[in-house]
């Protein structure tokens, strides 16, 4: 088979990681409840992004029952107390019209009996000068210098946290002070790194801040549309057990290079 055939299935586990070839909304049903503390993913967002092994412009009832059953998972799967993380663009484009994709997967976590918690702007530089240059890579700005026909150009993605009914079970774990006060700002200024070919992934640095704020050394994380495992990796550098499944074989493969490389580098940063 090509890499960019159906998922095989294959299952990499090496440690207190596991990786596997799959698609969510059937592997999960094969786990047991109430077995992970944290899922922190990003889904497609089905505008059409040029995925390797993946179809990404899907009947738009389709994908919605495709993420509403991936979500429903998510809730079965988290213990009491246990929060979601979702990191998703601001603005997509669905039949030609521009939509606010934070409403839309806010409505549909929500109908699936999660609460919200928080909401955090991710902004893809250090400051308002690299961030001007992030946005210097975009031309998407519609009438230029006019008032005409303006768009604002994307720097920026929104992380939303939703919990499960119920109290985290913790040991009482303390959280580095500095990593705590930059975790509990409502807006991230996070380099986006390129390491990977992958269009959307978002930086090992993002997935292990969220972590630290969540987790407790050997609590379990998931990533349900794993990419090319930046949720692993940040797990396995915190010391957390992680799970991720990725139904594209391509990123799959990467994602194995990937996580044996991290390995390969050494033992958990805790």
């Amino acid at each position: 088979k090509s890499e960019n055939s159906a998922p095989t299935g294959e299952v990499f586990q090496k440690g207190d990681l596991t990786l596997v070839n799959e698609d969510a909304s059937v592997y999960l049903k094969k786990l047991p409840p109430e077995s992970f503390h944290l899922v922190l993913t990003s889904p497609p967002y089905n505008c059409n992004i040029n995925y390797k092994g993946y179809n990404d412009n899907l009947p738009h009832d389709h994908y919605e029952e495709i993420l509403k059953t991936v979500f429903q998972e998510c809730f079965r799967l988290l213990v009491k107390g246990g929060r979601l993380v979702v990191v998703v663009p601001t603005v997509v484009v669905w039949n030609n019209k521009r939509t606010l994709y934070p409403v839309f997967i806010h409505n549909l976590i929500e109908s699936l009996g999660f609460n919200f918690r928080d909401f955090v702007t991710w902004v893809k530089a250090l400051s308002e000068k690299e961030a001007i240059g992030v946005a210097g890579r975009s031309t998407a700005w519609g009438s230029y210098r006019k008032a005409s026909s303006p768009y604002t150009r994307p720097i920026s993605e929104v992380i939303v946290v939703y919990e499960k009914e119920g109290k985290l079970q913790t040991n009482g774990e303390l959280i580095d002070e500095n990593v705590f006060k930059k975790a509990t700002m409502n807006v991230w200024f996070i380099q986006q790194k390129k390491t990977t070919d992958h269009p959307a992934s978002f930086p090992e640095d993002l997935a292990e801040r969220v972590i630290r704020l969540y987790t407790e050394k050997g609590m379990h994380v998931l990533d349900p549309f794993a990419g090319t495992s930046s949720t692993l990796i940040a797990a396995f550098k915190t010391g957390r057990k992680a799970t991720g499944i990725e139904i594209s074989r391509y990123y799959f493969n990467e994602s194995k290079r990937r996580l044996i490389d991290a390995l390969n580098r050494g033992t958990a940063l805790f």
